[in-house]
């Protein structure tokens, strides 16, 4: 692990951290504590489960990097469950079709940091010359994402409701990151297949094969 996956990881535990905080405050309990508690122990949990998956990266390649994209897509739900909240205090909440634009609009703004760490820090391309392509292809895949997730959030929200005996605004809030990981499921599928794969250049199977 190099000293950058390091700090970015540990940015990455503390968002995670503020989304459950965030998640924590719709109910009438004192958090004080447990926030404390997490925004101590999740960065610190999300450096040794990165640890843990360069470890095991040496028999599972895609572990590693799954790991990294799991925290890219932690840090930017946390950037997407903010716009929101900010959207939806600005408009008044309310489960229909104004939410479900304030959930398209935050899930769009979130792309931009989700397309830098992904081609920089997780698939670690470098390469300049087909960033146009690259940038195109994801904004593509990202949209039929922005399907998964609006729509999953449509479903949790508004047909399936409040689970577990949680006020509606927490529920809110739970099913914005629950559409996101099943658009997270998609995306890293195509991300890795489509948008960044390795294209293997002539020159360099020459080399390999001299």
């Amino acid at each position: 692990m190099r000293l950058v996956d390091i700090i970015i990881t540990i940015v990455c535990g503390e968002a995670l951290a503020l989304v459950v905080e965030d998640i924590l405050q719709d109910y009438s309990v004192n958090t004080d504590i447990i926030i404390w508690f997490l925004l101590f122990i999740a960065p610190v949990l999300a450096v040794v489960g990165l640890w843990f998956a360069d470890y095991i990266s040496k028999k599972l390649t895609f572990i590693y990097q799954f790991a990294k994209y799991l925290l890219v897509g932690t840090f930017t739900t946390f950037i997407d469950l903010k716009i929101f909240d900010v959207l939806t205090s600005a408009i008044g909440l309310n489960v229909g079709i104004i939410s479900g634009v304030a959930k398209g609009l935050s899930f769009l703004i979130s792309v931009i940091v989700k397309f830098i760490g992904n081609k920089l820090w997780v698939f670690e391309d470098h390469e300049k010359s087909s960033l146009a392509r690259e940038f195109v292809s994801f904004i593509i895949v990202t949209f039929i994402g922005l399907i998964f997730d609006v729509g999953g959030f449509f479903f949790f929200a508004k047909i399936l409701g409040p689970q577990f005996g949680m006020p509606e605004a927490a529920w809110v809030k739970v099913s914005v990151i629950l559409a996101a990981i099943l658009a997270a499921i998609w995306n890293f599928l195509s991300y890795k297949f489509l948008v960044f794969k390795k294209v293997v250049k002539v020159e360099e199977i020459n080399s390999e094969i001299n």
